[in-house]
């Protein structure tokens, strides 16, 4: 999916994504191969390595030590706010979900109480 898509979030697990036809042709060349070496690099890091081979046999290669949203490779606020929307919105409403940001960027010694609060579609919105 996020080869494809450039992203992962609930909409790839639509039923019709799951079934179609282009994805699960890419996902049967999909080969997964262990490598000793990258895999004793871990628990300091989260190394992966991917590699895409082309049509014409060249090969593409990324490794990645810490992978986006690790400590070692936080996400920024955008992309964290980002990433929120994405999930939220469907969900509850872009309005709520836009308070609910709002809220959570000041959350800093609340109670979990209070988190869960936020999540409570019965809450009325600020105004």
């Amino acid at each position: 999916m996020a080869l494809v898509d450039g992203d992962v979030t609930l909409a790839q697990f639509a039923p019709e994504r799951l079934a179609d036809e282009e994805l699960l042709a890419l996902v049967a060349k999909v080969k997964i191969h262990r490598d000793a070496e990258v895999s004793k690099r871990y628990p300091a890091g989260i190394p992966n390595r991917l590699t895409v081979t082309l049509d014409d046999g060249r090969q593409v290669v990324k490794e990645v030590e810490f992978p986006r949203g690790h400590a070692q490779n936080p996400m920024t606020d955008d992309e964290v706010e980002h990433k929120f929307r994405t999930l939220a919105d469907p969900r509850y409403g872009k309005r709520r979900s836009k308070q609910m940001l709002k809220d959570l960027w000041r959350m800093e010694g609340s109670s979990a109480k209070d988190l869960v609060r936020l999540f409570d579609e019965k809450r009325p919105l600020a105004a």
